[in-house]
């Protein structure tokens, strides 16, 4: 290839970075579906199966009995419905181990995300049916020792720790907006 011809690429390509923008092509990646499942996976995976926020912390409930993690009433209820399942808990989740948040499943499957200009949120209804009796309570109601507020508690149970923050960019997002970048070089 000629030298001129590679001269004017190279400067093609320097116009269309510098003339990029890198915001709008984040806020496209946040809205596409697969972040919020990608993101949504992986804190649910971290409170399923480890009972920890984004901080690191095992969450336990105020009320917290002899195992740490729940109240002894509410194990109680945990393995009645284990042992006797009932149509009206169908979906409950009977682990005790550690706090999962998924007791109906309500909660994980109401996740969105709002993009910002160059970062995005994750937002989630807070508010749980208690033992599906039509009064809601929120759910930071049950830690309260752990969380200055509601806002705290919702901020830090909805993020992703420097781990997975990390994770994400490398493996996720990174990979998404060079494939952007490039498919925007390759029509030059």
């Amino acid at each position: 290839m000629p030298t001129k011809i590679i001269q004017q690429k190279i400067k093609a390509y320097r116009h269309l970075i510098s003339k990029s923008n890198l915001f709008a092509i984040l806020q496209s990646i946040f809205l596409e579906r697969g972040t919020l499942e990608y993101v949504s996976h992986v804190i649910q995976q971290r409170l399923y199966n480890h009972g920890r926020d984004s901080l690191g912390r095992k969450l336990s409930t105020d009320s917290a009995g002899a195992n740490g993690v729940y109240a002894d009433y509410t194990i109680q209820i945990k393995r009645r419905l284990e042992e006797r399942p009932d149509k009206r808990f169908s979906t409950w989740d009977s682990r005790t181990r550690n706090v999962t948040l998924n007791d109906y499943n309500a909660f994980y499957s109401s996740w969105q995300m709002i993009p910002g200009e160059s970062e995005a949120w994750l937002i989630g209804d807070f508010l749980k049916d208690n033992l599906n009796t039509g009064r809601f309570s929120h759910i930071y109601e049950n830690f309260k020792l752990m969380f200055v507020d509601k806002f705290q508690f919702e901020a830090i149970i909805l993020d992703l720790t420097k781990q997975e923050k990390l994770s994400f960019f490398m493996n996720f997002l990174l990979p998404k907006v060079l494939n952007r970048l490039k498919n925007e070089m390759n029509r030059i």
